[in-house]
């Protein structure tokens, strides 16, 4: 399973490469804000945009729905599905389930490989000044977990995580919660590296729980703040 982020794009010219052209463009749209949550997506304006016909984009369309990045509503067409605190809880409850379990798998089984890649991707970083370094520190966190699920040796359960993951994306790539530096975050990731480094499992998954409980609370803080509804 890759953990690149967004996926990589090869161009083509059949109907199966448009679609899945517009489905990564579309979903890194999404994740990153250029689309924000509730938007609606007006087929002609997005067939433009991308320079394609309306079949490959609804097959795009009908993707981005399974991942619960789009709902389909009847008679009013799709819409980037909305972000609300509640939707948020749930999320975060799924990654409470998810991630500290994926931990603590990986530091049972990773490879010395594995081991070395969730270390040396740990460390984040950002400035403040560059808005552009923060698409950067989002992108590197993104890896940094999924290289944890995918360490876990189940790859249903990483693509459940990378799901979560990207939904989960949303609101940080809208600023909401930034935090003033990396340092918290680097400090955490630091920690879960290392316990998995070193195998201990009951470890690797008490820190990945702290740190996805940490995550939760700043960011909701934030989306009240901000007015979302519940």
């Amino acid at each position: 399973m890759e953990t690149r982020f967004p996926p990589p794009l090869l161009p083509t010219d059949d109907a199966q490469g448009l679609a899945e052209r517009v489905y990564g463009q579309l979903k890194a749209a999404i994740i990153r804000g250029d689309l924000p949550p509730g938007e609606r997506l007006v087929e002609l304006r997005l067939t433009k945009r991308y320079n394609v016909s309306r079949t490959p984009l609804r097959e795009a369309l009908n993707r981005l729905a399974l991942e619960d990045l789009v709902v389909l509503r009847p008679n009013a067409g799709y819409r980037v599905t909305p972000l609300t605190i509640g939707s948020f809880r749930e999320l975060c409850e799924v990654r409470r389930i998810l991630e500290p379990q994926c931990a603590s798998l990986a530091a049972r089984q990773a490879t010395p490989e594995q081991r070395a890649a969730i270390n040396d991707s740990a460390a984040l970083r950002f400035d403040r000044g560059q808005p552009d370094s923060y698409t950067l520190y989002c992108e590197s966190n993104f890896a940094f977990h999924c290289l944890i699920a995918v360490a876990s040796g189940n790859s249903i359960l990483a693509g459940a995580v990378e799901r979560a993951l990207n939904r989960h994306q949303q609101p940080s790539f809208l600023g909401l919660g930034r935090k003033r530096d990396a340092d918290e975050a680097n400090e955490e990731h630091l920690a879960i590296a290392a316990a998995i480094a070193e195998g201990d499992a009951r470890q690797a998954k008490k820190l990945m729980h702290n740190h996805v409980r940490q995550g939760e609370s700043r960011i909701i803080t934030a989306l009240k703040k901000g007015g979302y509804a519940d």
